[in-house]
């Protein structure tokens, strides 16, 4: 998880993060990943700005302690001198080790969060991975928004901002338990991801979203062996989530 009130540094680590191969939750502030422990989403590590206007990394760490969450921290912090909070850590945990200074050095940020969890011997996340989804969308607010709550949810996501984005990444070879899929996008649209992968017979479950009302999931594409639904747009996450459960046969996290 990250913890900073600084959009560029968020989507700066969001980037390489996942590249790197993690799963990122970020919020804008402590408050919101105070909510999210309360919710019972508990990851495996958090990367907070030291300093942000509504309630400081301290303070975010200081109630994660509180609540028993012992995941490993990593401060972010542009001040020179850390030793003024080398009490306060200690109290909390941490060491001056557990601090690194803006402007950020990725790959060394990327070393101690790898060390960190190496050395970490408590429990892990409550929720391990529960599945593997592909969502494919044109619009950047959809996917920033489905991503983010999934991924709470404890799956896996990969985005993909339209149907050439989709085929690219499964002829690459992503395994993809579910994909929710846009029906309507410029450049290849969910339809004929479809009967490009039927004729691949590379299949998996389907969600349509769609604006169209009454759409009848098996016109979308009659030889599909696998599960097709229809959601129109504007969903209720809740009642997505409540799709992809049915779908994987799993208890809604």
């Amino acid at each position: 998880m990250v913890v900073d009130d600084d959009a560029q540094i968020r989507a700066l680590l969001e980037k390489f993060f996942r590249r790197s191969g993690f799963t990122v939750i970020s919020v804008s502030s402590g408050m919101e990943a105070i909510g999210i422990f309360r919710q019972g989403t508990m990851p495996d590590l958090v990367i907070f700005d030291i300093k942000m206007p509504h309630g400081s990394g301290l303070d975010v760490l200081h109630e994660m302690r509180r609540m028993e969450v012992a995941s490993p921290a990593i401060l972010l912090t542009g001040t020179i001198d850390a030793g003024k909070y080398a009490d306060m850590l200690k109290k909390l945990g941490l060491s001056e080790e557990d601090i690194c200074y803006k402007p950020i050095d990725l790959f060394a940020l990327l070393g101690l969060v790898k060390k960190r969890l190496a050395s970490y011997t408590g429990p892990r996340g409550k929720r391990q991975v529960i599945a593997q989804i592909l969502l494919v969308d044109d619009e950047p607010e959809i996917l920033f928004f489905l991503e983010r709550m999934l991924a709470m949810k404890g799956f896996n996501v990969t985005v993909a901002n339209g149907g050439k984005k989709a085929l690219e990444l499964i002829a690459l070879g992503l395994k993809v338990d579910l994909m929710i899929i846009d029906k309507k996008m410029p450049d290849i649209d969910g339809l004929t991801v479809l009967q490009e992968l039927a004729k691949q017979k590379r299949t998996m479950p389907v969600i349509f979203m769609t604006g169209s009302l009454g759409v009848d999931a098996l016109a979308i594409e009659p030889s599909w062996p696998n599960e097709i639904r229809c959601l129109t747009k504007p969903t209720e996450f809740n009642d997505l989530l409540a799709a992809i459960c049915a779908m994987l046969k799993i208890t809604a996290p």
